[in-house]
């Protein structure tokens, strides 16, 4: 039978859970710390918008701002947090 050699040893349950574990830690791992260990005071400042790279603005689990904009709204996003 063809489904008898799945791997089904998942670190959280399932594979939807595994990806996400494993790419939480990697994005951000300090929030990532502090969300498993339940050190709330820090969470919040590991949740505050950072720059990535020179030109890229991102936000707790690596979500980058300006690229992932609604309808082209980046520039206005990139201009209230570069001049502010």
């Amino acid at each position: 039978m063809a489904l008898m050699g799945l791997h089904t040893n998942w670190l959280t349950g399932s594979y939807t859970s595994d990806r996400e574990y494993m790419l939480r830690a990697e994005e951000n791992d300090k929030l990532f710390a502090a969300v498993n260990t339940g050190n709330t005071s820090s969470i919040a400042t590991y949740l505050r918008s950072h720059f990535d790279t020179v030109t890229s603005l991102a936000i707790g689990y690596g979500l980058d701002l300006l690229v992932n904009s609604d309808t082209g709204r980046g520039n206005g996003v990139r201009n209230r947090f570069v001049n502010a």
